[in-house]
């Protein structure tokens, strides 16, 4: 089955054909999907692509913006199971290309619903290797913080024991503000059992820095909380 063309200007990053396409909107239904289950939007954002330049993110977020102007469903799911949004969390653009493209997509109504088949949510994609831009997006919609997700950020994949995708530095980065959320949410909480198991599987694994920085963290929220 051949690909449809408005899937091709949206994966190319042809703004000019799109702009086009979308004119004459009738012969190239924007929600239209391809074999594989995704529409345009949603195979734009399922890229393969690195190292996106300044100009190439711009192109990229112009592509988006105007293919949800023009009322693509940003809650559409593949056969896979992918959203946009989990594919937005995981997409290899800088931090402000990341954090523009999640923004779009949560004013457009995109939710924080089961993301994949495996049942991760926003947060836990985010803090297994969304990085530092994602869960600050998230942070920024106040989407619900599930007491797992600071153990997926230390630990991996809790359900298939995968390592962290992102880097030490970048997780210590992370501690900080998803505690300080999940604590006044009351999602996370310094004297619950999962926190002390979490605790735990961190000394056996000798990484003392994640066990002091996330005291740490508990108690800038407690002084905080005091304020």
């Amino acid at each position: 089955m051949a690909e449809p063309p408005l899937h091709i200007a949206a994966r190319r990053g042809l703004v000019d054909t799109l702009e086009l396409m979308l004119k004459y909107h009738k012969a190239f239904p924007v929600d239209r999907e391809n074999a594989k289950g995704q529409t345009a939007f949603l195979q734009a954002i399922h890229t393969d692509k690195r190292n996106f330049d300044a100009d190439q993110t711009a192109q990229f977020i112009q592509v988006c913006k105007r293919l949800l102007e023009a009322n693509a469903n940003p809650n559409h799911t593949d056969r896979n199971g992918n959203c946009t949004l989990y594919l937005a969390i995981n997409i290899h653009l800088n931090a402000s290309g990341k954090v523009q493209l999640i923004d779009l997509l949560v004013k457009k109504g995109c939710g924080d619903f089961h993301l994949t088949t495996t049942n991760h949510n926003a947060f836990d994609l985010a803090c297994y290797k969304g990085g530092k831009a994602a869960l600050q997006a998230l942070l920024n919609h106040n989407f619900f913080i599930q007491p797992w997700a600071l153990e997926t950020l230390c630990l991996g994949a809790v359900n298939s024991r995968l390592p962290p995708v992102i880097d030490l530095k970048q997780r210590m980065e992370m501690i900080q503000p998803l505690i300080q959320r999940g604590a006044a949410l009351g999602a996370l909480s310094q004297d619950s059992p999962k926190l002390l198991e979490i605790l735990g599987s961190i000394n056996r694994l000798g990484r003392d820095e994640l066990h002091v920085a996330i005291l740490r963290a508990f108690n800038e929220a407690q002084q905080q909380s005091l304020v």
